[in-house]
């Protein structure tokens, strides 16, 4: 009777604890789910966190590129500074002009954005929603060096037609003696017919029918002449400037009649009688053209009568047309105060005073 007493108390201490122990087991289970969802609801926050940090890196870049294009584009700080907040914008994101540094030193835009990143199951544990910041840095290639050495920081006259048909040059020097300190350039031909003239660094196109005729003895160079590719986008130089407005990264449309900013004085076209110039100023004839597109400009701008300037002191000026008809002596010189823009800037190739057919002609 003890024996069997002894091995059923026994056998019900045993029981007891295996109950006991499957308590515990449940009580480990429950806290170890719940610290498991707590790093797994920590972890799902922590992701949407790197997440946001990512999508305010990518605004912070595209609002200091959008920036920094408006700038290398020749506008002022203010516009490019209003670029990045719109740009920020797009991006769902919101900064204000506070958030943008330009220098103009060391042309270069800084844009800081910063943000909130929610929390959401991670604030069972504690965790609230986390600020956020991501800055950019962007630099701009400024074309705002002054043509003081014509034909090294810029051209003097540039002509872009490609058109080389017979009798078609875009750049013609009818007259004799001329002088360009500076370099000429044509997509298509050049005819000198006159002779004696004096030039800088010659290029001209090398496309079907193009040429370098000669009429006359005694043309000097710089460099050159030299047949080359046809550039039939605007010239790598004055890819910032002489472009269509209005767009991302361009210029404003604030010049007269809604032409481009950097236009002073802007028509149709352009008839100068004796000393009715002034000077300083970018003269821009759009004719029957787009006025926002100065690669669909026609207009003629044509020196008439008289003789323009002096040797002394010559008119500074900037002159882009259609064509360019130099009728009579004039004394004309590149802007010291303006970026790298040509002396003329033709864009096709028209019927001239001397009855020729081209872009800029000389024919005084």
């Amino acid at each position: 009777m003890r024996t069997r007493s002894f091995g059923r108390a026994v056998a019900g201490r045993f029981s007891m604890l295996k109950r006991d122990e499957r308590g515990s087991v449940i009580v480990l289970v429950a806290v170890s789910m719940v610290a498991f969802l707590g790093m797994l609801a920590l972890a799902l926050d922590v992701g949407s966190w790197y997440q946001t940090q990512s999508h305010t890196q990518g605004t912070a870049s595209a609002a200091a590129l959008a920036a920094a294009n408006y700038m290398a584009g020749g506008d002022s700080s203010s516009d490019a500074t209003q670029r990045a907040v719109t740009y920020a914008g797009y991006n769902g994101l919101t900064i204000t002009t506070a958030n943008v540094a330009i220098d103009t030193t060391a042309d270069t835009v800084t844009v800081t954005v910063p943000t909130t990143a929610p929390s959401y199951f991670a604030q069972v544990l504690g965790f609230g929603s986390r600020s956020v910041s991501a800055k950019a840095v962007a630099s701009w290639q400024t074309t705002s060096t002054a043509c003081t050495t014509p034909g090294n920081t810029c051209a003097a006259i540039w002509a872009s037609d490609t058109n080389c048909t017979a009798g078609n040059y875009a750049v013609i020097f009818n007259g004799s003696g001329d002088t360009v300190t500076g370099g000429v350039h044509s997509n298509g031909g050049i005819d000198l017919i006159g002779g004696s003239q004096t030039l800088g660094p010659t290029t001209y196109g090398n496309g079907s029918g193009c040429a370098m005729t000669t009429g006359g003895s005694g043309d000097t160079y710089t460099s050159g002449p030299t047949a080359e590719a046809p550039i039939t986008t605007w010239p790598v130089d004055y890819s910032t400037i002489l472009t269509a407005c209005g767009g991302t990264g361009q210029v404003a449309c604030t010049g007269p009649g809604g032409t481009p900013s950097y236009c002073t004085q802007a028509q149709a076209s352009f008839d100068f009688p004796t000393d009715a110039i002034a000077t300083g100023n970018v003269y821009c004839a759009y004719g029957t053209g787009n006025v926002k597109n100065p690669s669909t400009w026609n207009g003629l701008i044509f020196f008439h009568s008289g003789s323009f300037g002096s040797s002394s002191s010559p008119l500074q000026g900037t002159w882009i047309g259609g064509t360019i008809d130099v009728g009579r002596k004039s004394y004309l010189s590149t802007q010291t105060t303006t970026p790298t823009y040509p002396l003329f800037y033709a864009v096709g190739s028209g019927t001239c005073s001397s009855a020729s057919v081209g872009g800029v002609c000389m024919t005084a």
